[in-house]
This record gives structure tokens, sequence and C-alpha cells, in this order.
């Protein structure tokens, strides 16, 4: 198994779409909202084995700060810890930072995930989008 900077391809965007199905748009992909805020700067990371994409993650850099989005699990592979390496990777890389992610207030499972790497609520940070609440992992935590 790797963990490896992944480029935005046809493998990483049929993943991407079959778990984020509203990003399509007039029935193409919304390139804008996929990259984020970020844009061109977003940095995809993924976790493959035998050349499979098993799950991936973007992260943008702002000053000292890190943002954790578009964190996916292949729906094939989920409930077999491959979100828990993915994060870890990402923990260990850039666990020297502030790290932040929004979350679907529903999505419980991946709400406990962050729970378990030492991600907390805070309410005063940033505005999430609607539905969505902030975690931060604090790089004076650890």
């Amino acid at each position: 198994m790797s963990f490896t900077t992944i480029q935005l391809d046809h493998d990483l965007l049929k993943l991407y779409l079959n778990i984020y199905p509203e990003m399509i748009k007039n029935g193409s992909p919304d390139y804008n909202s996929i990259n984020g805020i970020f844009g061109n700067q977003a940095r995809w990371y993924g976790l493959k084995q035998n050349e499979k994409l098993l799950a991936f993650c973007t992260i943008g850099i702002l000053d000292d700060k890190v943002f954790l989005y578009n964190v996916g699990v292949d729906p094939n592979s989920r409930g077999r810890g491959f979100g828990s390496i993915l994060l870890d990777c990402i923990v260990k890389k850039y666990g020297d930072k502030d790290i932040f992610l929004f979350v679907k207030k529903e999505n419980r499972i991946a709400i406990k995930l962050y729970r378990k790497f030492n991600f907390e609520y805070i309410d005063n940070a940033f505005a999430p989008p609607i539905g969505e609440l902030c975690f931060v992992r604090m790089k004076n935590i650890i």
C-alpha cells in the first residue's frame, strides 16, 4: 500500500464523482468546486494498493494552516481502515501545522474518525458551509 501525491485524472475523477455526485453540474464535473477555493494550488493525495485508488483527499495550505477536504474512500473498500491510514499519513505529513476541516453534521462515521485523530469541534474560527461543522487538530495538542 502506498500514500502518494496524485493528479486529478480519470480514475480519481470517476471515484470522486461516485462519492460526491452533487459535483456534477449540467451533466459535467464542476472542476471549480472540486478543487475548492485553492484551485490549481490544491494538493491531491491518494492511498493506493496494486495501482487501485482506495482513498483520497485534498489539501490546501494558507499561511501556517492546512485545510483538509474532499476526503473519500472507495465505497467497495469502506470499513477496512483505509480512511484511518489516509488520515494518519496526512497527520504525519502536516502535524506541525493546525489542520482544519469541515464535515457534514450527520456524517457520524467521519466525525468519529476525526476525533480518533484528535480533531476537535470549534465554532469560532471559520464559517462552515450550511449543514457542516468545523473541526481542527491543533499542532500544540499533539
